[in-house]
């Protein structure tokens, strides 16, 4: 839920042509959280690199395209915003990989 309203402050901010602070990819609930269960539940799993990549690439993104759009470069910014949803659609479902595969399911 915290990427869904993460985005959606991205989102505003676009539309509102304002800048606002994204966290980086450490600092936000999922970050903690996934950090923990990395050394502990998924200790080892296949996914984690792929998991913690996409993670990165949604909280990059959205700073790139906010500032993409402050630049007045609109299109480059909605092209970032694609690749955001992308990496957010592909690390959920690595994240549940990650899972089913820690949980032998």
């Amino acid at each position: 839920m915290d990427h869904i309203a993460l985005k959606i402050k991205g989102y505003e901010a676009i539309l509102d042509k304002t800048s606002t602070d994204i966290p980086d990819e450490n600092s936000c609930r999922f970050g903690r959280w996934f950090s923990e269960v990395a050394h502990t539940l998924l200790k080892g799993n296949s996914h984690l690199s792929s998991i913690t990549q996409h993670h990165k690439k949604v909280h990059q993104g959205l700073k790139q395209a906010i500032q993409e759009n402050m630049q007045g470069n609109f299109d480059a910014a909605l092209q970032t915003f694609k690749e955001v949803e992308h990496a957010s659609e592909v690390g959920f479902e690595e994240l549940l990989s990650a899972v089913k595969e820690s949980t032998g399911r």
